[in-house]
């Protein structure tokens, strides 16, 4: 699949409150055969076992994907937050509710209201190790140095004028 850039968007009241780019791609789910009193598994993400489902009783708050191509609703989306902090990435499935599009800068941009299922086991995992390993390594700050006062023979003065 394509990936494509775009943003995730936080909303709040009717307003942006943070805007933070991102990489996404369409995700193909395949829906296997149904057969009469049994019933199948789709075949989708979830068969391979590469994600942690979240919990649905979880609200990330209204959160939006906007971008330069058409959304549709009910479209699975893999969106990839840069973390700077561990310098990694997370993937994380989403859901398309809700679909948009206006004009910005006389181009049509199209903007999907996402709903987030599940995050992927390797990113999360890795995620979690850097942070266990940032709490047991993380050496302690040293103790602040105490100012000696300055000696009467310092030539540097600060003053200061109001205006």
């Amino acid at each position: 699949m394509a990936e494509k850039t775009g943003w995730l968007e936080k909303w709040h009241k009717g307003s942006v409150v943070s805007i933070l780019e991102v990489k996404y791609h369409r995700v193909k789910v395949k829906k296997g055969p149904k057969k009469k009193g049994k019933t199948t598994k789709a075949q989708s993400f979830r068969d391979q076992d590469l994600y942690y489902v979240l919990d649905k009783k979880i609200n990330l708050g209204q959160l939006t994907l906007t971008g330069n191509s058409v959304f549709s609703k009910n479209e699975i989306v893999e969106v990839e937050l840069p973390l700077t902090k561990y310098n990694t990435r997370m993937r994380l499935l989403g859901k398309i509710l809700k679909t948009t599009s206006f004009m910005e800068l006389k181009r049509v941009v199209f903007r999907g209201d996402v709903h987030f299922a599940a995050v992927n086991k390797e990113d999360f995992d890795l995620i979690v190790a850097m942070e266990n390993k940032g709490q047991v390594s993380a050496p302690k700050a040293p103790a602040p140095q105490t100012k000696q006062p300055p000696q009467k023979d310092d030539k540097f003065k600060v003053t200061f004028k109001r205006s």
